[in-house]
Parts: structure tokens; C-alpha cells; sequence
């Protein structure tokens, strides 16, 4: 199975590049692969989500909240900056 990462903003300057593409034999869930995407580009951070104010990741185009979210095969996994703010 493939999943396809990518890091934008200050993730994309931690990790030193713009994308990945993690193979695995078996099933893995949201919150085991941003473990390791941490542990492999020292993104600590991720290791506190979703209860970081400081990333988002988006599955797919969508927000992703839930850390055992089963991925699947060619699913694309953005790692990037919390949006904050409001009008005043």
C-alpha cells in the first residue's frame, strides 16, 4: 500500500522536501502514520495531534481529525500550518 505525504509551509522546511511516498504491507491508521512522518523528519508537533493548535492535515482534501482513520492504498495525507483568526 501507498500513501502519499505532503508538507507545506514550515513542515515543508522541517522535512527538507515537499513531498514522501510511504509504502507499507499492511493497514495503517492516521495517527501511526504521523507518528511516523515525526520520528522521520523530527516534525514534534505531530506527534500532538489532534491537539495541536499548530497543524492541520487534510486526508484527501478533507480535515482530518480522527487518529484512527484507517488510510488506504494512494490516499494523500498534507501535513501543513493551523489556519487561526477571524474578522474583528
Amino acid at each position: 500500500m501507498k500513501i502519499y505525504v505532503k508538507f507545506l509551509g514550515p513542515y515543508m522546511e522541517k522535512a527538507g522536501t515537499s513531498d514522501d511516498e510511504v509504502e507499507i504491507d499492511n493497514e495503517i491508521t492516521l495517527g501511526e502514520l504521523l507518528e511516523l512522518m515525526a520520528r522521520k523528519y523530527n516534525i514534534t508537533e505531530l506527534l500532538n495531534f489532534p491537539n495541536s493548535q499548530e497543524v492541520a492535515v487534510l486526508v484527501n482534501g478533507t480535515q482530518a481529525d480522527d487518529v484512527k482513520k484507517r488510510l488506504s492504498d494512494g490516499d494523500e495525507v498534507v501535513i501543513l500550518p493551523a489556519l487561526a483568526g477571524g474578522c474583528s
